[in-house]
């Protein structure tokens, strides 16, 4: 018969598991909501561009205005892009990085080198 003592021991050993096992879970997921987080304010400020740019283009009367203005745009919204998606890729490394760290093996698990867990 366990003591009230030997319950809120092994209560707490699974709630040191539960968090061991939770901890990289939850820091994968809060990196992932603040890549999404930046990524949406991106485009926020890229459609409000976007939409200057269409007014501009809405009120210009000269065709090489407005072709001047396309070209801007075009040349603007490539180079958003371009760093936006340098910035979420290191982002990303980031997130893998942490994610991999978070994992520690424990040599005494599984298979010595050039062994099979099972046999071939």
């Amino acid at each position: 018969m366990a003591t009230k003592k030997t319950k809120d021991a092994e209560a707490m050993q699974a709630i040191d598991g539960m968090a061991m096992l939770m901890g990289p879970q939850l820091r994968m997921a809060e990196a992932m909501l603040t890549q999404q987080i930046e990524l949406l304010d991106f485009l926020k400020s890229r459609f409000e561009r976007d939409r200057k740019m269409l007014s501009d283009l809405s009120r210009t009367k000269d065709p090489n205005t407005a072709m001047s203005l396309w070209g801007d745009f075009w040349q603007s919204a490539m180079s958003d892009y371009a760093m936006e998606s340098s910035k979420l890729m290191a982002s990303m490394q980031g997130v893998g990085e942490a994610a991999m760290s978070s994992l520690k093996p424990d040599d005494s698990d599984g298979p010595a080198p050039g062994h099979h867990a099972t046999p071939v």
